[in-house]
This record gives C-alpha cells, sequence and structure tokens, in this order.
C-alpha cells in the first residue's frame, strides 16, 4: 500500500517538474525489488563431505565396469533392416542352386541369343546402307533430269519434323503388374540423440 502511495506522489512530481520547466529532465522509477536476508550457511563435516564423493565416485566406477562388460550396442540403421514383408519371403527370395547341366543350358540359350541379335543387327545395317544407296542413285538421275525437281526432292518435309513414333525397341519385356512409384517421399528416418 505504501509502495503505491509514493509510486502515485513521484508520478504526480513528474508531471508537476514537466509541466512546469522547459528543461528538466523526467524522473523514472522501476519497482521495488523485495529481498530477504541471505539465510546463514550451515557448516557440513568434511568428513561426510569426503564420503558423498567417494561413494559417488564408487558408483562412477561401477558403471564404468558394467558398461565395459557388455559389448557395444550399435545404433540401428533402418536402411539395413529387412522388412517385416521381406523377411515373410525370405525362402522364396533366396537363390536355387544351379547344377553344372542348367548352367551349360543358359550359356548355350545365351549365346544363341547373342548371335541371333548380331545377325538381326547386321541385316538391319546392311538394309539400311542398301536404301542409301539406292536413294543416292536416284538423286543422281533426277538431277540429270531436272534440277528443279532434285532441289524439291533434297528440300526438308515440314509434316515430318514432328515426327513421333511408339515402335520402340526393348531387350526385356514389361512386367504387367508392376505399379511405378509416383515420386513422392516421406523421410522417417529416425533422430538419435544421446
Amino acid at each position: 500500500m505504501i509502495f503505491l502511495r509514493m509510486s502515485s506522489l513521484i508520478l504526480s512530481l513528474n508531471k508537476l517538474f514537466v509541466s512546469n520547466a522547459v528543461h528538466t529532465r523526467p524522473i523514472f522509477t522501476s519497482a521495488c525489488l523485495m529481498a530477504e536476508p541471505m539465510r546463514k550457511k550451515k557448516r557440513i563435516d568434511p568428513q561426510l563431505l569426503k564420503r558423498r564423493e567417494e561413494r559417488k565416485l564408487r558408483k562412477l566406477e561401477k558403471e564404468i565396469k558394467r558398461l565395459e562388460a557388455t559389448p557395444k550396442q550399435l545404433k540401428p540403421i533402418i536402411e539395413l533392416q529387412l522388412t517385416p514383408q521381406v523377411i515373410k519371403e525370405l525362402e522364396q527370395r533366396k537363390r536355387q542352386e544351379i547344377n553344372d547341366q542348367s548352367l551349360q543350358e543358359w550359356q548355350r540359350i545365351h549365346k544363341l541369343w547373342s548371335i541371333y541379335k548380331c545377325e538381326q543387327r547386321l541385316a538391319e545395317i546392311k538394309s539400311i546402307t542398301s536404301m542409301v544407296k539406292s536413294q543416292n542413285n536416284a538423286l543422281k538421275v533426277l538431277r540429270n533430269e531436272s534440277e528443279e525437281l532434285y532441289q524439291s526432292a533434297i528440300s526438308i518435309d515440314d509434316n515430318l519434323i514432328p515426327f513421333k513414333t511408339n515402335n520402340v525397341k526393348k531387350e526385356t519385356p514389361k512386367v504387367e503388374e508392376y505399379v511405378p512409384p509416383d515420386g513422392k517421399m516421406n523421410d522417417i528416418t529416425k533422430q538419435w540423440a544421446m
């Protein structure tokens, strides 16, 4: 209560000084800090302090021995752990032992396939070179006949520029039931703090 009266008195004095004087500095007040005298510290027996310190040291040594006895446990890495679905399918995923006969059969089929693809590629190259050769011969004959027709033949056709095709050759057939991921990624990495 006294504090409130004092603060109101100081505020009224501030107003009085500010209103009467032109170049006076106002008085600023702060809240009263309520403090009490410090308590006297109790004197503790030095032997008691020593025993407490020894007890703490023994506890720490005991904890260190316990930690050294157990092997270090590594932080689990989620990326290296298998998902439950993969664990269920583990037996199906195991590779079967291939005997020599089936291995030789697979190698023979692989050789035949590579020979077939090589012959196919050579046939394509041969047909392309023969087409280019016949095209060049036709252009020579056309040039001999008419220069105007030759120039129109070698000019670029604007209708052929936006060329699109669906006939893309692939080595492996596509998987029918495969659903490609849509590119969204949720970061579920666990954060480990010491």
